[in-house]
């Protein structure tokens, strides 16, 4: 269940962009603490890819890029990249499940 729910989370959080979109074609204004948790969830996403040791570096990257975007008020620029980095972490996940059931790990040893 906590998978689906974190697929969920980073599904609705690439679509918030699009529903802020007024019919003048304007983007609303993001909040400083949306883009705080989304930044947050993305951190919780990573180290849980980390701690299966399938964490991308990108995704630290996206994360320091988002905190920076952020301490400038660049909030739209900020929620972003933190989107980024939530997606990246959510497939090192992925990564994780893709990598136990095909066992392709196996065929990267080299053989002595």
């Amino acid at each position: 269940m906590f998978k689906n729910l974190s697929a969920l989370l980073s599904a609705l959080l690439w679509v918030l962009p699009l529903a802020a979109v007024s019919v003048a074609g304007q983007v609303a204004s993001v909040s400083t603490l949306e883009v705080a948790a989304v930044i947050e969830l993305a951190e919780a996403t990573q180290q849980r890819a980390r701690d299966s040791e399938y964490g991308w570096t990108i995704t630290q990257d996206y994360i320091a890029i988002a905190r920076a975007q952020l301490a400038e008020n660049e909030r739209e620029a900020a929620l972003a990249s933190a989107q980024r980095a939530l997606f990246t972490a959510n497939r090192a996940i992925e990564q994780v499940g893709n990598e136990a059931r095909t066992r392709t790990w196996q065929a990267r040893v080299p053989t002595l």
